[in-house]
């Protein structure tokens, strides 16, 4: 799974013109529990290991987790607020986009 959209958002970037290398990419989220801080066995850090494989820049947004705990499982940081910081991305990912990119995905019929 992990590979499988990481590799839709990659291609989705590289059609749209696109520099992978160095691409800015916001991932909303790292847990998937709906209200729940639990981040084990986390899909997400998957995802964004692959990211990382292809040489973009991955910031990860989760207000709802443990910034240390996510640090000292994963080595991963988590950023304050985004938003504010006035970053501009690429791509920004979230569980939701995840969830309706492997449903678009699925239900498409092949050309």
């Amino acid at each position: 799974m992990d590979k499988f959209i990481a590799g839709k958002t990659i291609k989705k970037m590289i059609k749209a013109g696109k520099m992978i290398k160095d691409v800015q990419i916001l991932m909303l989220g790292i847990i998937f529990k709906e209200d729940c801080p639990d981040i084990r066995n986390t899909w997400v850090v998957d995802i964004i290991a692959v990211f990382d494989e292809n040489g973009t820049v991955v910031d990860v947004f989760d207000p709802c987790v443990d910034v240390a705990e996510v640090k000292d499982e994963y080595q991963i940081d988590i950023t304050a607020d985004p938003f504010k910081a006035g970053k501009k991305y690429d791509a920004i990912k979230g569980l939701f986009s995840v969830i309706l990119t492997v449903l678009i995905f699925w239900h498409t019929p092949a050309i």
